[in-house]
């Protein structure tokens, strides 16, 4: 497991200003990677590494797509899995803030944007219909779409944290 140099920068700042918030989101960032490193070792995926980046983590495998589909799925949904846990757990004990990120991390990573579950998910199931050359030309125009309405949204909104957030998060 390997921590992005300005993911240190960040705890520093959330523990020097009190952001729980913060430190909870990438925590269960983490949890969500987990999730999907524990079923790639289970289907014999070659893991390259998980990296812990500011906003979030990342699990890099070295034979995505070169497994049954059913298993890419399976590896796909379940980061997003562990998050509906944690989201039910978090309700059902009354702790709404915990059950708020765990929601926010599950919805977002099922958006349809390159690297995100959502966008692998589509590919797998784009491709089951059409060549994959295909499917992935889809794939990036329905990323770059999505990218382009999240920015107008937020542009229009004046939300410059956001634009940043979100730019930090496709460039690391």
């Amino acid at each position: 497991m390997k921590i992005h140099p300005l993911t240190y920068l960040y705890l520093l700042l959330a523990f020097i200003s009190g952001s729980s918030y913060y430190v909870a989101f990438l925590f269960f960032s983490i949890l969500h990677e987990i999730g999907h490193y524990l079923v790639a070792l289970y289907f014999s995926f070659e893991i390259e590494k998980i990296m812990i980046l500011p906003f979030g983590a990342f699990l890099s495998l070295k034979d995505l797509g070169k497994h049954y589909v059913y298993e890419e799925i399976g590896m796909l949904l379940c980061g997003p899995f562990i998050n509906l846990i944690c989201f039910i757990f978090f309700l059902f004990i009354k702790e709404p803030l915990l059950a708020r990120i765990n929601i926010y991390i599950l919805i977002f990573n099922l958006l349809p944007v390159y690297p995100l579950d959502g966008s692998k998910l589509l590919l797998l199931f784009l491709s089951y219909f059409i060549d994959y050359q295909k499917a992935m030309q889809i794939q990036i125009k329905v990323s770059l779409l999505f990218i382009c309405m999240d920015y107008y949204e937020t542009n229009r909104e004046k939300n410059y944290f956001r634009i940043f957030i979100l730019s930090s998060y496709f460039i690391s």
